[in-house]
């Protein structure tokens, strides 16, 4: 995102937790309704700790080569025990992202009126359609950068097959 605010791809105002999603070599991948595991350990070790933050963490103290079909139903009893707990979190962090996102398009909105010498809290038909104008713009950016994103992330593996071959 850096590199994309540095090439003037994006504004620092559209970096966001969304935006870092889709940066996420993962992010055409649905993240994992359930991580399991196992050894007994309770932790993660950095794995996929972005993807799994609204995702059933289960942990066995059973060691992999030894782990049963009996121990994968037990994980997916923990799972759907919490299902809709996980399935509330997830709609009401999606929620929360959407509100974020609002707020500072709309300060944005206020903060550019300003700047015009317009009130702040005037025209609402004025503020719609600026509001408007302002997230169509951020969102062309951001499909800018991701796609800019995209071809650098090929042209890094092709050079990659190529020094390698």
């Amino acid at each position: 995102m850096a590199w994309g605010v540095e090439q003037g791809l994006l504004d620092p105002s559209d970096v966001s937790e969304s935006l870092l999603d889709k940066c996420l070599y993962t992010y055409h991948s649905p993240n994992p309704d359930i991580l399991i595991r196992t050894s007994g350990e309770v932790r993660l070790s950095d794995f996929l700790l972005w993807q799994t933050s609204h995702s059933c963490l289960v942990f066995q103290p059973i060691l992999w080569p030894e782990y049963m079909f009996w121990n994968l139903c037990e994980a997916i009893l923990q799972f759907q025990m919490n299902y809709s707990m996980l399935q509330k979190a997830r709609d009401m962090y999606a929620e929360e992202r959407k509100r974020q996102q609002l707020e500072r398009d709309q300060a944005a909105v206020t903060e550019q009126l300003l700047r015009e010498g317009l009130q702040a809290s005037g025209d609402a038909q004025l503020r719609r359609t600026l509001l408007h104008k302002l997230s169509a713009r951020r969102e062309e950016r951001v499909q800018g950068f991701l796609q800019a994103l995209e071809l650098k992330r090929a042209d890094w593996l092709a050079r990659l097959g190529t020094a390698s071959a």
